[in-house]
C-alpha cells in the first residue's frame, strides 16, 4: 500500500477499477476477481518486489569446473 501512495496515478487507476468492477457498492466477491486485471497486476508486482521468502537457495559447486572458459571453484 505504501508504494501505491507514492504513485498517485497507479493508486487512482486501481481505485477506479475497484469501484467500477462491482455492480453495486457491495463487497468484492470471488466472482468480481476475474474482472480486476489491474488489481492482479498490482498484487503480482508487490510479490515480485517484496517476496516473502528468497527464491534462490544458496549453493556451492562440489568440485572445480570450467564453464565457457571460466573456472568455477
Amino acid at each position: 500500500m505504501a508504494k501505491l501512495l507514492c504513485n498517485k496515478e497507479a493508486m487512482l487507476k486501481l481505485q477506479h477499477e475497484l469501484r467500477c468492477s462491482t455492480k453495486t457498492n457491495s463487497l468484492i466477491t470471488e466472482q468480481d476477481l476475474p474482472l480486476m486485471v489491474y488489481l492482479r497486476a498490482v498484487i503480482k508486482e508487490t510479490i515480485r518486489l517484496h517476496p516473502s521468502a528468497p527464491l534462490l537457495l544458496p549453493h556451492e559447486c562440489m568440485q572445480h569446473a570450467k564453464v565457457h572458459g571460466y573456472d568455477v571453484p
